[in-house]
């Protein structure tokens, strides 16, 4: 692949952040279209680590993947143009409502314009956990303890931060136990 310029990094991230609707979790289908798909900068492994990286990051998870694929492609200059032009959208957007349209923001036409926008959105959150879903290969053990994981954090108080830790030492426990089964180096993607 041939070295990708600062200035596509720049006009992919912004427009990235210009069409996210929702925040981290709905970004993440938008960002993995362009970065994977439509620009094939990383690989699907790729993403699925940066998107396990960013959670584990305090921020907006697009833009610690947007620092994540601007490092690997450009270096530090590559991760700190991607972060800024993916915040970019969003902060002139602030900006403008601020200055001009608080009192169309009252309205309520436009409250229920964002009413429809959030089921939209739920969407988007339901597609990126799919596909992150597909990349793992459906393992039954990653399935139920997404499942459990989600009902925790559903009925309780629990931090969400606890269950990163939890999640990441049964991942362990459960690479160590192929290992164990089958020997270094000769695990395979069966449940």
């Amino acid at each position: 692949m041939e070295e990708v310029s600062l200035w596509e990094l720049i006009t992919t991230f912004f427009t990235i952040g210009s069409i996210t609707i929702g925040g981290g979790p709905g970004g993440l289908s938008i960002t993995q279209s362009y970065i994977v798909d439509k620009k094939k900068w990383i690989t699907q492994d790729e993403m699925l680590d940066f998107i396990t990286m960013g959670q584990s990051l305090p921020g907006v998870i697009t833009v610690n993947i947007s620092l994540f694929v601007g490092h690997k492609l450009r270096g530090y200059k590559g991760g700190i143009v991607a972060s800024i032009a993916v915040i970019l959208p969003a902060f002139l957007s602030i900006i403008g409502i601020a200055v001009f349209l608080r009192p169309v923001l009252e309205m309520p036409i436009v409250q229920s314009a964002f009413s429809g926008v959030r089921v939209g959105v739920l969407g988007i959150i339901i597609s990126a956990a799919y596909r992150m879903a597909e990349v793992m290969k459906w393992k039954k053990i990653y399935i139920i303890l997404g499942l459990i994981a989600l009902i925790i954090f559903i009925l309780t108080d629990l931090n969400p931060v606890s269950l990163f830790v939890i999640g990441a030492l049964v991942g362990f426990l459960q690479y160590k136990k192929e290992v164990d089964v089958r020997g270094i180096g000769k695990q395979d993607d069966t449940n």
